[in-house]
């Protein structure tokens, strides 16, 4: 599995972690970040970062920062595949 396909099965597990523990997107607003299923759910995102070898939770941070004041410099490909998780 590339790492683009399982950021996507990753980002799917997300939507059903939210869906299993009836954490409902309004809600993310106003649970706590230490919520326990808000921690469960990261949890699963750590592991992602992990996997795609990121080196920290700081270093992931930093580039998603990156990406979003659009300093990271993504290739076709990339911004294609992210517009259509974004939406």
């Amino acid at each position: 599995m590339t790492a683009e396909s399982k950021a996507f099965h990753d980002e799917q597990g997300v939507a059903e972690g939210m869906k299993r523990l009836e954490l409902r997107a309004e809600e993310l607003k106003t649970t706590a970040g230490s919520g326990p299923r808000k921690v469960v759910i990261a949890q699963a995102v750590h592991r992602t970062a992990a996997r795609l070898e990121m080196k920290s939770a700081v270093n992931v941070c930093q580039q998603v920062k990156r990406l979003r004041v659009r300093k990271l410099k993504l290739p076709k490909e990339a911004k294609r595949w992210l517009s259509g998780i974004d939406s």
